[in-house]
């Protein structure tokens, strides 16, 4: 499965046609009928969407992608890369920059408050997640290596 929020992240590549897995989005993104992206309803920031038709959007891909993952029947989460920092080299994500700067100002700190919002919810329904990022300023979940998530 694949997900980004991101309509400029879609566009610039081109729908990922060499995914064939389901791929997602969440509204304002405009997918073209040939990227193939299930576009959901974006139901605000804070929280669980409980109607698998929308999502709650966290502010940021990684908080939507947890509410898919549970519209889509998972029971435990293994979080990756969810760094919500900037690195030591001050790359803002994994792979780098974005080939345009969006944001002047750090969103980490908006996006870790979100998170927050998820965590009793998720609770409630017997989903637990576990952060494996190697690196992570994200504290609101069980944090554990992944060779011992997987054990």
């Amino acid at each position: 499965m694949l997900y980004s929020s991101d309509q400029r992240w879609y566009e610039l590549y081109q729908g990922v046609p060499e995914f064939t897995g389901a791929k997602y989005g969440i509204q304002p993104l405009r997918a073209r009928e040939e990227w193939g992206v299930t576009v959901l309803h974006n139901t605000g920031v804070d929280g669980l969407e409980r109607r698998p038709t929308g999502l709650r959007n966290g502010r940021n891909s990684g908080f939507a992608a947890i509410n898919l993952a549970v519209h889509l029947g998972a029971k435990r989460i293994l979080l990756l890369g969810y760094d919500m920092s900037v690195s030591k080299k001050g790359q803002s994500h994994w792979f780098g920059e974005h080939p345009e700067r969006i944001r002047s100002q750090s969103p980490y700190p908006s996006f870790i408050a979100a998170f927050d919002t998820i965590r009793e919810p998720l609770q409630r329904l017997g989903v637990s997640v576990i952060n494996c990022s190697r690196v992570s300023a994200l504290d609101c979940f069980a944090r554990i290596s992944l060779a011992e998530a997987l054990r």
